[in-house]
């Protein structure tokens, strides 16, 4: 059962949750669309064009964090193979909730989505979440990688918005995520975002680019495109 999508899921620690949504949603360009669930606890950063795959969550309690949607036609198929590769299955609501054998947090889905939204333009040129990075302890990278090679294969998302990679722990704790933006001049983009209220991290570096830190308190990284013509992601 092969993941034909991925949504990173921006899970706000209610104290976070006004400022995260605003702030993510002004750095991509995004509309926010209304509030849904239970509690109206979930909303989508809408790209102008194409299929969204950045999504927000308020939390109830515990810190912020990422979790990943894996789009599949069928969830309970997906997250029995998931189960079988290591992962832990935490609860089925029709959609499953799982940690991966490292601890990140997954849920398997069923939402449709094929089309890749074209980066946002600025003054300065496009800018784009492009990328997930798992971070989990030195030790457990291997089996890691492994896990998610396994579950989503090197085809899927091919035509998606996001990359998926693991590495080990650096800008977040041991089995969490971070995002990585791409943009056509990456100085001018981190001025750009440093005036919509990011920080910079001092002392804290990735090779993937210049780490930032979002007015919630989370690193990610603003680098280089990842390929040529932005127009396409790859898992691991």
């Amino acid at each position: 059962m092969t993941p034909f999508w991925l949504t990173a899921f921006l899970d706000f620690a209610p104290d976070d949750y006004e400022r995260g949504v605003v702030f993510w949603a002004e750095v991509t360009g995004s509309d926010v669309s209304p509030s849904r669930g239970g509690d109206l606890e979930f909303a989508t950063l809408v790209p102008a064009d194409g299929d969204d795959y950045l999504r927000v969550q308020c939390l109830r309690d515990g810190p912020s964090r990422i979790h990943l949607d894996l789009h599949v036609l069928d969830p309970r198929a997906a997250a029995d193979r998931a189960a079988a590769l290591g992962a832990t299955e935490l609860a089925d609501h029709g959609y499953v909730v799982m940690e991966s054998p490292a601890g990140v947090p997954l849920c398997f889905v069923t939402h449709p989505a094929s089309r890749r939204p074209s980066p946002a333009v600025f003054a300065d040129g496009r800018s784009q979440v492009d990328g997930v990075v798992v971070e989990v302890a030195a030790d457990a990278v291997e089996t890691e990688q492994a896990f998610w090679q396994d579950l989503v294969g090197e085809t899927s998302s091919a035509d998606g918005a996001l990359s998926l990679s693991v590495r080990p722990a650096a800008l977040g704790p041991a089995g969490s995520a971070h995002l990585v933006m791409a943009a056509d001049d990456p100085e001018a983009e981190v001025v750009r975002q440093l005036l919509l209220g990011a920080r910079r991290a001092p002392g804290i570096r990735s090779d993937d680019g210049i780490v930032l830190l979002d007015p919630t308190g989370a690193a990610y990284v603003v680098g280089e495109w990842r390929n040529s013509e932005a127009t396409s992601a790859s898992i691991l």
